[in-house]
């Protein structure tokens, strides 16, 4: 479970960033080749393997009588090319979806055949088939192309764009759904449409037509655009607009996009066989710090810090003098009520820090309610909620409140703030629990003599099945020394979501976000039933296991061969061979269960509400606590 971030990756259930990006008013000139693609030393995709072409539009605002004209006419009237949001711009969705559905486990003999894009493989969406398919689409959830303005209250997907893109205050993105349906053909030289097509029915889960019946990955575009300042022209009658556009029906502009293909052909055909939607362990991101032409010494940009370069001497671990563990924590949670000397809160949804939504697109509003963290039976119940009635004005004011206590300080008075906070209070309906003990306990291993030379947390826990919930048990930097995330690491110690079939355990680290990787194990488990997670953590290694077998293991990249982690701290940070995890950053735990968000595989809002409404036993219940150190 992340936190400080819009995670940045996935691809089959991990986000991947654009790779040679086209941003303009056509698609891919008659110079572009998959082949040359391929050569190219850099990529500016988080996963190197992936050397692909993805275009996207270019967005105006412009006077009404510059639709459907070219980006150099509309630049002659006067219009003004908006800007792509800081962070994650653009990124690209790989899914597995077939007539019965998204994959949501990895077993690919359960579902219909997909086939890896082959390596000569291109398409170009346009408007035309663009709005043919939108016709078919009976909601807004089926529909292939979408907009959503993101900021006060965050709105509803919709067919077009916003009546007042001001409101957009955090962006207005376009989602596109590519064709996943293929003839077997290559592109023409001068069609590169007709060798593809949408499936018969709902983008999500129909089958493929008879034309073309083989089942190719489903490409999902996001492209967040800046329109802060659209206001000052829509004013005067300005419009948002993309150059060359055709219209819809209802007269809305038609984002479209392209894809070229230039994936290293092997490790795409193993992913596709081995991936599902959960985070796909051979998917990493690996930070080549590449320069052009691979002239090491040319002056073309590092595209991400790669692993910093230390003396060679191999990491060694603590010698241990005791064979005995001392509980350095715990909870067993058998009181009447959650103990708030040993645990506080985290409030609200991320805003108040600077990463909205909690930095992952998810829906819950976090309360100090008893009614979403509560002891009882001698276990903690963190309860996910939608909330209606009386509960939901409650909810609203309680936000409201904080809006006030977070933006209303005499010394930093915001009141602007203060009403664009309280006016995204007007949307929030569902609420849930998120603890830290972040203010009372701390841990990590560390190699004097009189130290904990190993550390071993312990967790009992049960989850409720349902769409969009998103338990986690893991832990945070209580200082941040190397700097902001995650730079200065990320351990979970378990998370789950949806049917909780697959548990994972991973670190983040790498360099602060954008530069950033991870790493991730997974094993089966199940909901309803209890089980029982533990890392064991030396300043060297980790190690998870899971009902008492281990799935999972990570070390230092400080003298080892291999990966492994590290990072790479901004200038004015220390550093070391085993940061981030080593004695000098310590960790505190955090419990809560997330609603949505992109590790639930960005379940839709509608679907997590029904979802909810229908289970109002929605909870996350862990039996014990307990932190172990040994010297």
């Amino acid at each position: 479970m992340t936190t400080e971030r819009s995670d940045p990756i996935r691809f089959f259930g991990q986000e991947s960033p654009h790779t040679h990006t086209v941003a303009g008013s056509s698609a891919f000139g008659p110079s572009a080749t998959n082949d040359l693609l391929r050569g190219d030393v850099c990529t500016s995709c988080d996963v190197q393997q992936d050397k692909s072409a993805y275009w996207v539009n270019q967005l105006f605002v412009a006077p009404p009588e510059a639709l459907g004209l070219s980006e150099d006419e509309i630049l002659g009237l006067g219009g003004v090319p908006l800007p792509k949001r800081d962070g994650n711009a653009f990124i690209v969705y790989y899914k597995l979806i077939t007539r019965t559905g998204e994959r949501y486990d990895n077993d690919p003999n359960a579902w219909e055949p997909i086939v890896a894009f082959p390596p000569d493989f291109k398409m170009f969406v346009n408007e035309t088939m663009i709005r043919e398919k939108q016709k078919t689409a009976t909601n807004v959830y089926d529909a292939v192309l979408t907009y959503k303005c993101l900021g006060f209250g965050d709105q509803e997907d919709t067919f077009g764009f916003p009546s007042d893109p001001s409101v957009c205050t955090q962006g207005l993105r376009a989602q596109i759904t590519m064709p996943s349906c293929w003839n077997g053909q290559a592109a023409g030289a001068d069609d590169a449409t007709s060798h593809v097509a949408y499936p018969t029915g709902p983008w999500a889960g129909s089958s493929c037509p008879d034309s073309h019946p083989i089942r190719l990955p489903t490409l999902f575009y996001e492209t967040l655009y800046d329109v802060s300042s659209v206001g000052q022209y829509t004013k005067d009658g300005w419009v948002l607009q993309y150059p060359l556009n055709e219209r819809s029906e209802t007269g809305d502009p038609l984002f479209h996009a392209d894809f070229m293909n230039g994936w290293d052909q092997a490790f795409l055909e193993d992913a596709v066989r081995q991936c599902g939607v959960t985070p796909c362990p051979m998917i990493s991101k690996v930070f080549s710090g590449c320069v052009k032409n691979g002239d090491e010494n040319a002056d073309g940009p590092s595209l991400s810090p790669a692993p910093p370069t230390f003396t060679p001497t191999k990491c060694v671990k603590p010698r241990r003098t005791s064979k005995k563990w001392k509980l350095l924590f715990s909870d067993e949670f058998d009181g009447d009520s959650l103990d708030t000397s040993k645990w506080s809160f985290d409030l609200g949804d991320g805003c108040q820090l600077g990463i909205c939504a909690w930095g992952n697109e998810e829906f819950q509003y976090y309360t100090n309610s008893t009614k979403n963290a509560y002891v009882r039976d001698g276990s903690l119940r963190i309860h996910s909620l939608l909330e209606t009635g009386e509960r939901l004005d409650e909810l609203r004011n309680f936000c409201r409140g904080l809006c006030v206590e977070n933006y209303g300080k005499p010394e930093a008075f915001d009141q602007a703030a203060i009403d664009a906070c309280a006016f995204k209070c007007d949307s929030q309906e569902i609420s849930s629990a998120r603890i830290t003990t972040k203010d009372s306990f701390s841990f990590a291993p560390a190699s004097g003599v009189d130290d904990y030379k190993l550390i071993k947390v312990e967790i009992k826990l049960r989850t409720t099945p349902g769409r969009g919930l998103w338990p986690a048990a893991w832990g945070l930097p209580t200082q941040s020394t190397y700097g902001v995330w995650a730079a200065s690491g990320e351990i979970d110690i378990y998370e789950s979501a949806n049917d909780h079939s697959i548990a994972h355990g991973s670190i983040h680290y790498g360099g602060q976000w954008p530069f950033n990787t991870y790493s991730t194990s997974t094993t089966r488990t199940s909901a309803g039933v209890w089980h029982r997670a533990i890392l064991y953590w030396d300043v060297c290694s980790m190690r998870w296991r899971f009902d008492g077998k281990q799935f999972a293991s990570a070390k230092s990249s400080g003298g080892f061969e291999g990966p492994g982690w590290f990072s790479a701290p901004p200038e004015g940070y220390p550093n070391g061979p085993n940061a981030p995890f080593d004695s000098g950053n310590p960790f505190h735990l955090l419990l809560n269960q997330a609603v949505g968000g992109r590790f639930t595989g960005s379940v839709p809002y509608q679907e997590a509400i029904t979802s909810l409404g229908g289970n109002p036993e929605a909870v996350f219940e862990v039996d014990y606590v307990r932190v172990y150190g040994m010297k």
